[in-house]
């Protein structure tokens, strides 16, 4: 609240606030509105600012007194970005030169990210003991930071290493995964995080998880 002017009187008590003067919110300023709030007859409220009403809260305007926002009315201005005609090329390698000619102004009109996105490991898989026909889950959290979709894809593999792993399918595409546990034997378990636009050239880096132990005997 930039300036809160009491020309009349302020009753504050309670849950209840009375203006009998002046109250002018400017701009940056904000007034946040938690119980009741009276505007008395020959009061005003100026708000340039934010003015925020809580649920359950009450604003009152009574007969005589003045509520304005200099805000009311305006329009937000739309951003277009230049010209593009539609493309007439017919080689698939033209037609790429276009498609990045359009990203490259709906980077310039602001309506684009010019960095690529990361994606970041939240929650680790860890490593798991059972018996045989026991009960096994795998999890795995990622987060990115354009707040895209995210895919997921897990591999087994017979020794420690990401060389050489086999795709889990099915059921190998989600956050979690159940191992089987008919064997005795140790597997271990990786899940590599990626784009999950659908877009065949990936705009963001995948990240491999930890790789974890499920040891079965």
């Amino acid at each position: 609240m930039s300036n809160y002017n009491t020309r009349n009187y302020t009753e504050q008590g309670g849950e209840k606030t009375v203006i009998g003067g002046e109250l002018v919110v400017e701009e940056a300023g904000a007034l946040n509105v938690d119980g009741e709030m009276t505007v008395n007859e020959g009061g005003s409220l100026d708000v340039d600012g934010d003015m925020i009403i809580e649920s359950g809260a009450t604003l009152v305007i009574k007969a005589g007194a003045t509520f304005t926002n200099e805000n009311e009315g305006e329009e937000e201005e739309t951003v277009k970005i230049p010209y593009m005609a539609p493309s007439t090329q017919s080689s698939a390698a033209n037609v790429v030169k276009d498609l990045n000619g359009l990203l490259n102004l709906l980077k310039a009109a602001g309506l684009m990210n010019t960095t690529a996105p990361t994606i970041s490991i939240t929650d680790q898989p860890e490593d798991v003991t059972c018996a045989v026909n026991g009960s096994v889950s795998l999890s795995v959290a990622a987060s990115v930071t354009d707040g895209r979709p995210i895919g997921y894809q897990w591999y087994s593999n017979s020794t420690e290493t990401t060389v050489g792993g086999t795709m889990v399918t099915p059921n190998g595409t989600g956050t979690t995964i159940n191992p089987p546990t008919n064997a005795a034997g140790t597997i271990y378990y990786y899940c590599i995080v990626s784009d999950g636009s659908g877009a065949l050239t990936e705009s963001v880096a995948p990240v491999t998880s930890d790789i974890v132990a499920v040891v079965v005997g």
